[in-house]
């Protein structure tokens, strides 16, 4: 099918037959070919995807629920906190792709902390959107591991969002569920 679209063009034949699969790097790299040999005196229009890497902060404000097993622990049944969270977009896998780092602060009186990192994904698109995401407590020293989806309402730099994390620790056992509700911004 290449030999069709491309037969404006000499030289291409060579390398249609050496595509190694059709994936996204090789086609980018034969249409680049094709637009320097076809394009030549530069009379064509050039049509990019011109992507700055986005910049997002987090404030959020939740509830960790202890089940059963730690409410026991810890004599408590839940714990309120307000973190705060920096996301940094990974546009070579997926532009709705960020790592994340932050700060968590317990409202209680033992004032623990925590410092989430992990990957999150975030549908960037204007109006109602879907975030999955998967973070591991620093401060615990990775014996916390949390798995969160939720909904969000993105309008212009805004974003508004809840989530619903199941917390869960190194020996398997769920630790508590964690519902949040949080306002982000994109910086850039």
């Amino acid at each position: 099918m290449l030999d069709f679209y491309t037969r404006d063009t000499e030289g291409l034949k060579k390398d249609i037959s050496n595509l190694s699969g059709i994936g996204h790097k090789s086609l980018v790299s034969f249409a680049k070919k094709y637009h320097e040999l076809s394009c030549g005196d530069e009379s064509c229009i050039e049509y990019g995807k011109d992507v700055k890497r986005k910049l997002l902060f987090s404030v959020d404000f939740g509830n960790f629920s202890l089940s059963s097993t730690y409410r026991s622990k810890y004599d408590r049944d839940n714990y309120q906190y307000i973190s705060a969270s920096f996301y940094f977009q990974q546009i070579e896998r997926n532009e709705n792709l960020f790592f994340l780092i932050g700060f968590n602060q317990f409202l209680d009186d033992r004032k623990s902390t925590g410092i989430p990192f992990g990957i999150e994904y975030i549908d960037l698109q204007p109006g109602l959107g879907f975030n999955g995401s998967y973070t591991i407590d620093l401060a615990s020293f990775f014996l916390l591991h949390y798995f969160g989806a939720g909904f969000h309402y993105k309008i212009g730099n805004l974003i508004l969002k809840t989530k619903i994390r199941i917390a869960g620790t190194i020996e398997l056992e769920i630790a508590g569920v964690q519902p949040s509700f949080g306002i982000m911004y994109s910086i850039r």
